[in-house]
């Protein structure tokens, strides 16, 4: 295990030419938000990149610093300085600066460079903010790994998804789809998309008729047609309402599926404490799951454990 003190004024010394470009330049800021617009075509931001990204430490004080005007100003403090003052700063005192979540990964990576970074998809789409960030600073950005991620199902858990006929893949779909699925399944004397599909058919023959006689009555039509459908919908939402009463049962059992698996909404391995399943199975849950795990990245899938 290695420690470092980021704050060490040796280690800030190296990392001179990074400040002044984010406080002089507002390098950082311009690259990673041009990265953002591009990743959240598929993405969720994950940062929100500030033209100085740079905090102000001196004892029991650190705040963030803002340009205004010519003065570069410490916020929350009577404290400000001169381009000519903070450029002092830099040169001869770079541990009063810290960077803030936009450049500490910069930091870290020129100070203790990684190799690979193995993470979540978070944690992979934050990194991948940088990618530009890092080239224009030339320091090496690492190699960006998902990490494994791991579902355990026990005995109980097995025996409802048998039991209701569904498999592991189902319990992953979201868990409103999945009643109305199941649902379906058990009553398949319903047939109501099919009288929509009739229904426009109907619509459509009429809309017709209409456009050679009176155009001005088209509109109408087609609102007429569009509350036909929707009085379909409600009628199939309410069929649907007294199916899930009758197999109440069954659809309780499919949401304490998806409680279990993924409780409030949330991948177990995300909410479960890892102690609660090593206090249960001991050393042979480790031995376990990393006898289980695999690292093939063109074949990368969740990894189911079953408990025996």
């Amino acid at each position: 295990i290695i420690i470092l003190d980021g704050n060490d004024s040796n280690l800030k010394q190296l990392f001179k030419e990074e400040f002044k470009k984010d406080i002089f330049e507002n390098t950082s800021y311009q690259l990673v938000s041009e990265t953002i617009t591009e990743l959240q075509k598929n993405y969720s931001a994950q940062v929100t990149p500030r033209e100085i990204n740079i905090f102000y430490k001196e004892k029991d004080l650190r705040e963030r610093i803002e340009k205004q005007g010519e003065r570069f100003v410490v916020l929350n403090t009577g404290i400000s300085f001169s381009k000519e003052e903070i450029g002092k700063i830099i040169e001869n005192a770079p541990e009063k600066l810290s960077p803030n979540v936009v450049l500490r990964p910069l930091y870290q990576q020129k100070i203790l460079p990684n190799i690979a970074y193995v993470g979540g998809p978070g944690e992979l789409a934050y990194w991948l903010e940088y990618k530009t960030m890092f080239e224009a600073f030339n320091i090496h950005l690492p190699i960006l790994m998902p990490r494994n991620f791991v579902m355990l199902l026990d005995k109980g858990t097995q025996n409802k998804l048998q039991k209701l006929n569904l498999t592991i893949n189902d319990a992953f779909k979201d868990g409103e789809e999945l009643v109305k699925q199941f649902i379906k399944t058990q009553h398949n004397d319903i047939h109501l998309e099919e009288a929509k599909k009739k229904l426009a058919e109907i619509y459509a023959f009429i809309t017709e008729t209409v456009n050679i006689i009176d155009k001005t009555l088209v509109g109408t039509t087609e609102a007429e047609k569009q509350k036909a459908i929707n009085g379909i919908t409600t009628i199939e939402q309410k069929i649907n309402r007294a199916l899930k009463q009758k197999s109440e049962t069954d659809v309780n059992q499919i949401w304490s599926i998806k409680e279990k698996l993924f409780p409030k909404n949330t991948p177990q391995e995300r909410y479960d404490n890892f102690s609660m399943y090593y206090t249960k199975y001991g050393k042979e849950f480790i031995s376990n799951m990393m006898e289980t795990l695999t690292y093939d990245l063109e074949n990368f899938e969740y990894t189911i454990l079953k408990e025996n």
